[in-house]
């Protein structure tokens, strides 16, 4: 009879690890479905585009006139944000932001990476 104790509470223990086991991966898949690199996500007053090794992310992005963009820095290279009516400082973390009044396309880059540019496309609101 104790030999049958033994086990049953062995498989009893074992059976509260798995249900543990099982707990956590599923807290994981459900953290990471639809999980995906920071970026475009909008803010209660503008827009976000990441600066990430060398590109914009997103690169391009549509908005509405009046809207605020941030440029937010990521990783430790150091970039700038210009545009031909606007131009943050050269800078390896921190945030740029400019507000489109006006619609229009409006292309932008970053002096340090010639090959790192960006467009906004603004339309009325």
């Amino acid at each position: 009879m104790q030999h049958r104790d033994r086990a049953e509470g062995r498989n009893a223990g074992s059976g509260a690890l798995s249900a543990i086991a099982l707990v956590l991966a599923l807290t994981a898949c459900a953290s990471g479905a639809g999980a995906s690199p920071e970026p475009s996500d909008p803010t209660s007053d503008g827009q976000t585009v990441v600066l990430e090794a060398n590109s914009f992310e997103p690169a391009d992005l549509r908005i509405d006139s009046g809207t605020a963009v941030t440029w937010r820095w990521a990783g430790s290279m150091a970039h700038d944000v210009v545009g031909s009516d606007f131009a943050s400082a050269i800078q390896t973390d921190g945030t740029f932001t400019h507000t489109f009044d006006q619609p229009g396309a409006y292309d932008y880059w970053c002096n340090l990476h010639p090959g790192m540019k960006g467009t906004l496309t603004v339309v009325s609101s």
